[in-house]
């Protein structure tokens, strides 16, 4: 079995981020391609990439016009996913894989901050995640928008204010509404951009004591290590068969 595979992370935010993620992939022997194409990186070739990951950002899955490097950003993630590669999106990321595979991004009814919890649904035991989600847990949330589940996809996690907090789709795509790559500098920065915008709904927090939680924190980095080694071991598994 190979050690090394190309892992390309697309990010959408010009505000450099120390998520778990970035994290978890340093500790790792994989070679890791950052690609920013909102300052003009170049488009990697769908044969070059063996996971690709989907950050989050400050747009809208629907903003092309504003944003006009989402169209290629979104051919590129239709491609890869058309081609059986392992894909992760989380947050916008998420958004983003709903919007290419036919499903409608829209303003969820009531925006989502802080910490929240949410529910496996029956059907997370079909998918490749069903040791991860076993029971409620609490996530870190910072959302206005929700998706529909794509035609084929499995919602597998749900919150009181969001039906579609995650799915899987042929079970190599993972979309992910909320945080779990979340750290106390991304949920500060959450705060501070979004807590005034949001502040007329029942499901935003933005007292910096409430959320700086220890102990969640730590629970959200184990969530995501789980997330990422079942993906790991899953892009493996298909390069081994290249």
């Amino acid at each position: 079995m190979p050690k090394r595979m190309n892992i390309t992370v697309l990010i959408n935010m010009p505000v450099p981020f120390d998520s778990t993620i970035d994290r978890l992939l340093q500790a790792k022997e994989h070679k890791i391609n950052y690609i920013k194409l909102h300052e003009g990186d170049a488009i990697p070739a769908v044969s070059e990439i063996d996971w690709l990951i989907v950050m989050g950002g400050a747009m809208s899955a629907n903003e092309e016009e504003k944003y006009p490097w989402l169209i290629p950003e979104k051919k590129l993630i239709k491609e890869v996913i058309d081609s059986g590669t392992t894909t992760l999106g989380i947050c916008l990321g998420a958004q983003l894989i709903t919007n290419v595979l036919g499903g409608d991004v829209y303003e969820n009814s009531s925006p989502e901050l802080g910490w929240h919890e949410v529910s496996p649904s029956a059907e997370i035991q079909n998918t490749l995640l069903a040791g991860v989600f076993t029971e409620n847990k609490m996530v870190f949330h910072s959302h206005n928008e929700t998706f529909e589940l794509p035609d084929g996809a499995i919602r597998i996690i749900s919150s009181e204010a969001c039906e579609n907090q995650a799915y899987v789709y042929k079970d190599h795509v993972v979309a992910i509404q909320f945080h779990p790559e979340i750290t106390q500098g991304i949920a500060a920065l959450f705060v501070q951009y979004c807590a005034d915008e949001w502040k007329g709904s029942p499901y935003v927090q933005s007292d910096l004591n409430l959320i700086n939680n220890e102990s969640l924190f730590s629970q959200s980095e184990l969530i995501m290590t789980q997330i990422m080694d079942v993906l790991e071991q899953k892009a493996l598994s298909k390069v081994v068969h290249k």
